[in-house]
């Protein structure tokens, strides 16, 4: 549906919207930038509840009702009513859950034409009272990581305050067009001169990518495919209460010892010193954390993996401090300054990333219903070649999403990386000084497998035979075998063997050489 847009008022774009809609113009067809929640609810649901709360947060947000220009150069605030967001069906019992989920999720969005923000309420008539809900299922350019918590935190109440019978109050005191005005008091063009100087000084001489371990006899068409796939995997609580300790003692976050413990096993992977990853950041002015929308930008860190690991976490934390200033930048003017002043024409530059993330480890709490977040995702495809996320709002565990472009890496190679990050940890609790260097992925069965069993070559032989009586004996059994090979030349022990006795021969007949006497031999490194 497309409201008539003589009675819609306009919204103003965002900076960090700006970006989003122009990398939808060159591939409208893909889906990287849906967004969706999804969730699993049992029990007596009261639906018309339910859709009351969901159009309450409607009301209280206007950028869900936006709909952009062709050209996007205007947003307009349409006047949807619940009934363009809302949507009901039946799973069918024949297909898969997580099929049906999925075949509603890899739609993209025309950024021009359709409702950006859905909610999707599907029974499962196979189970007593069970219904899965997506929602909200939206394009990033209107709900960033940030907006899914706002999300979260209004539905939850307002369905619990209407399923209670009590009042639900829905003043809005601040705007998404209030945000952005404000956004745009910041972003003024000083700022964005200083910024730049800022960060054409600060990324210097670093490389722009990271050369990972991609899969071998791979060309460059490989590299145009986003498709990927995920693996999830948990800290528990104990390792979650460490980290944080850790960080007490470095005086820091955990989102800098995370960043120095992925970017130290990104290192070992792709043997490389100095690497930059890009992370996301909320965007939002001071005072307007409420607001949903896209106010999200992605910014660098610079890891010099010659220190230690506490030197490393220590230039990291100065790193943060130092780059908030400027870190409403946009990525996409940082690209293009490399290019320009820098003459960088790296292709897919900052292709790993790294996020403090929503990865539905924050429950949809709804009074007298269990709710489960459903581990999927809302698009097939990865901006990043490789993309470390993490969330710890969960009380007793930090959950981790690692994504890959399946067309660059293997699985059993990701899986090893995520058993050397868990490894990583797992060292820290030992307090023992950690050099990035140095630092040595393999855990001790594998040191020792390496280095012990796969190097145990020693046989038992005859002590009373010289060596040459044993390479004589050899040659009889197998005298057609390979005994050496260097380059793409090889020798028999036959042929060996005969040239050995040519040599002995020479030794003895032009240099009087007898037996048992020691010689020194100067040759070339060759077969011959």
């Amino acid at each position: 549906m497309i409201a008539d847009a003589r009675k819609a008022k306009q919204l103003p774009i965002s900076e960090y919207q700006q970006r989003f809609f122009l990398e939808w113009l060159l591939a409208p067809q893909e889906n990287t930038y849906n967004t969706a929640l999804v969730y699993k609810i049992t029990g007596k649901l009261d639906k018309l509840k339910l859709i009351q709360a969901l159009d309450i947060f409607i009301k209280s947000h206007e950028v869900a009702k936006a709909r952009y220009t062709k050209d996007g150069s205007i947003c307009y605030c349409e006047n949807y009513s619940i009934k363009d967001f809302f949507y009901e069906s039946e799973l069918d019992p024949n297909k898969s859950i997580k099929l049906q989920l999925r075949e509603i999720l890899d739609k993209p969005f025309d950024l021009t034409r359709d409702i950006l923000l859905k909610f999707i309420l599907m029974k499962n008539n196979n189970a007593i009272n069970e219904h899965y809900l997506i929602g909200p299922f939206t394009h990033h350019i209107i709900a960033d990581a940030y907006s899914a918590s706002i999300f979260i935190n209004e539905v939850s109440q307002n369905y619990n305050l209407l399923f209670n019978n009590q009042p639900v109050l829905t003043v809005v005191n601040k705007t998404f067009t209030d945000a952005v005005k404000a956004e745009r008091h910041i972003l003024t063009l000083e700022y964005k001169q200083k910024a730049r100087e800022f960060w054409l000084n600060f990324i210097a001489n670093f490389p722009l990518r990271v050369q990972l371990p991609y899969k071998s006899g791979i060309s460059s068409q490989y590299f145009a495919s986003k498709n990927a796939e995920f693996i999830y995997f948990e800290l528990d609580e104990s390792d979650k209460e460490f980290l944080k300790g850790y960080a007490r003692e470095n005086k820091t976050t955990l989102f800098i010892i995370l960043t120095a413990l992925y970017g130290l096993i990104v290192s070992k992977y792709c043997n490389q010193t100095n690497l930059i990853l890009s992370y996301p950041v909320n965007m939002r002015p001071k005072g307007y954390m409420n607001v949903s929308g896209c106010f999200v930008n992605n910014v660098l860190l610079k890891l010099d993996l010659e220190q230690s690991l506490t030197e490393l976490i220590s230039s990291l934390t100065l790193q943060r401090r130092e780059v908030k200033g400027f870190q409403g930048y946009s990525l996409t003017h940082i690209i293009e300054d490399q290019m320009k002043y820098n003459h960088s024409s790296v292709g897919n530059p900052f292709n790993v990333g790294f996020a403090q993330t929503n990865l539905n480890a924050m429950p949809l709490i709804l009074d007298n219903l269990e709710t489960k977040a459903v581990d999927i995702q809302a698009s097939d495809n990865i901006v990043y070649e490789l993309d470390l996320q993490y969330d710890d709002s969960a009380a007793k565990s930090i959950k981790f999403k690692l994504g890959y472009r399946t067309a660059l890496f293997d699985k059993q190679l990701m899986e090893t990386f995520i058993a050397s990050f868990k490894l990583l940890v797992s060292r820290l609790f030992s307090h023992e000084p950690i050099h990035c260097k140095t630092y040595c992925i393999l855990d001790a069965n594998a040191c020792n497998q390496i280095l012990y069993q796969f190097n145990d070559n020693e046989k038992l032989y005859s002590q009373d035979k010289t060596v040459h009586q044993l390479f004589e004996e050899q040659v009889v059994k197998t005298p057609h075998s390979i005994a050496v090979r260097y380059g793409n030349t090889s020798l028999s022990y036959r042929k060996l063997n005969e040239k050995a006795n040519q040599l002995a021969n020479h030794l003895r007949m032009n240099y009087g050489v007898k037996g048992d006497e020691l010689i020194a031999l100067l040759l070339e490194k060759n077969v011959h």
